[in-house]
């Protein structure tokens, strides 16, 4: 559902991952109408080390968006 170009919400050594996600219970999965990984910055690339990042101000996750239609 996510559009294919948006399909990842964090890079790990170079290579996009979709590693997040939303979770809905059964009866709402019917009245998702959209989701979106917002990537309007780039996303650092991450690797092992994950003391790389500890200074970081900001997230190495793109934000995940689901829309209802209630």
């Amino acid at each position: 559902m996510i559009p294919e170009q948006e399909r990842f919400s964090r890079i790990y050594q170079g290579q996009p991952e979709l590693i997040d996600y939303i979770l809905l219970s059964h009866p709402l999965i019917d009245h998702v109408t959209q989701v979106r990984s917002i990537t309007d910055r780039p996303l650092p690339s991450i690797g092992d080390n994950p003391n790389t990042r500890r200074p970081a101000r900001d997230s190495d996750h793109a934000p995940l968006i689901a829309h209802l239609d209630l």
